[in-house]
């Protein structure tokens, strides 16, 4: 079950109290999350790193070029 929560989004000390236990290192033991999940949250990762280290086209069709000067 803590497992589930984890996925849901649901924080570890939250499922901590769910689940009654007194040491937060005992609900990590239990809130181990599904490979697919882990292989979801690399997608996204990569996602987020290739929109940080791509630049993003200097013209899109239809934009139009703005010179601003000080």
């Amino acid at each position: 079950m803590g497992s589930h929560l984890v996925m849901a989004g649901v924080d570890l000390a939250t499922v901590k109290e769910l689940l009654g236990h007194r040491d937060i290192q005992t609900t990590m033991r239990y809130a181990h999350l599904a490979n697919d999940h882990k292989r979801e949250a690399i997608r996204k990762l990569g996602g987020i790193f290739t929109n940080i280290f791509t630049k993003p086209q200097d013209k899109k069709e239809g934009a139009k070029e703005i010179a601003l000067t000080p």
